[in-house]
C-alpha cells in the first residue's frame, strides 16, 4: 500500500508532487488503492481515478479518524556542529517525526594549559 499526504482529502486530487510520485516514479495505475493520511490523524483508502503528473486524481472508498494523542512528550537534545545546515537538517527532520522539544547543548572541549 502507498502511502500519501493530502491536507484536504475532499479536494481528490493530490497535491502536485504527491502527483508526480504517484504516477511517474510508483506507476500507479486506474483501479490502484491508495492511503491517504491528511496529518490530523484522518487515514482515507482511496482508488486512482485518473493517473497524471500534475494532478493525480482519485476517490475516497472509506476514512477513519485515529487518535493522535501520545502518552509521553519526546525530548532530543543535540551539541550542534559548526555546519549550520546540518543543524537546520536536523531540526527539519526532528519536527517531521513528532519531535515535542529540542535542547541545544554547549560542548565545549577542555582546554589544556601547558
Amino acid at each position: 500500500m502507498h502511502y500519501f499526504y493530502v491536507p484536504i482529502p475532499a479536494a481528490l486530487v493530490l497535491p502536485e508532487e504527491e502527483s508526480l510520485h504517484a504516477a511517474k516514479v510508483l506507476r500507479l495505475q486506474t483501479g490502484d488503492e491508495i492511503t491517504l493520511l491528511d496529518g490530523k490523524g484522518g487515514v482515507y483508502r482511496a482508488e486512482i481515478t485518473l493517473p497524471h503528473a500534475k494532478r493525480c486524481g482519485y476517490k475516497i472508498l472509506a476514512g477513519q479518524q485515529v487518535s493522535t494523542g501520545r502518552s509521553y512528550r519526546l525530548h532530543v537534545a543535540i551539541a550542534p556542529t559548526k555546519n549550520m545546515e546540518r543543524l537546520e537538517w536536523f531540526v527539519e527532520k526532528a519536527v517531521e517525526i513528532g519531535v515535542d522539544e529540542l535542547r541545544l547543548l554547549y560542548a565545549a572541549t577542555p582546554s589544556v594549559n601547558r
